[in-house]
């Protein structure tokens, strides 16, 4: 649900606005996520909580032609999922989309600077819009979400879907 939110929030028209505010703030309220076989930085939400994690004892360096953020794995969170749902349905969003579903837990890596071993040079365009998203989201004020009518935007989000996402899709 966060991440269709998230598509339709940054691809879609000025039509969408209230819902915007919707989708917005579904993905301020949640967690970090961080590369897995790789060290926990410091820089993430619970970090009290790393040692308890084996990826935070755990080193695998990225092998010869593996460097880039396509090669890492990722939580299995629902944003990971949707992401490799919309991979393996041959979504017609753009790379940016599915990179944003994917990475935008990951703010220890946008924000913070984390796995510059990892990343390629093709990664740091996305981690530029990672990070300009994270520095200019703002949350709507309960009026404005108390204004809108769901019920009234469906036929819309649906028209996206039906845009972007195949009649059937492979869960």
């Amino acid at each position: 649900r966060r991440g269709l939110g998230m598509l339709f929030l940054l691809w879609t028209d000025d039509d969408a606005m209230p819902l915007r505010g919707i989708s917005y703030d579904q993905w301020l309220r949640h967690t970090d996520t961080w590369v897995l076989g790789r060290p926990i930085p410091d820089s993430i939400a619970h970090a009290n909580l790393n040692d308890l994690n084996t990826d935070n004892s755990t080193h695998r360096p990225p092998t010869e032609g593996q460097r880039g953020m396509a090669h890492v794995n990722m939580p299995w969170t629902p944003d990971e999922y949707l992401y490799h749902v919309l991979e393996g349905n041959h979504t017609t969003l753009p790379r940016e989309a599915a990179d944003v579903i994917r990475f935008f837990s990951c703010r220890v890596w946008y924000v913070h600077d984390a796995y510059p071993d990892v990343e390629s040079a093709t990664d740091l365009a996305v981690k530029e819009l990672l990070f300009a998203l994270h520095t200019d989201r703002q949350v709507p004020t309960a009026d404005a979400l108390a204004a809108i009518d769901v019920d009234e935007s469906l036929a819309y989000y649906l028209s996206l879907g039906a845009k972007y996402l195949p009649t059937v899709l492979q869960w």
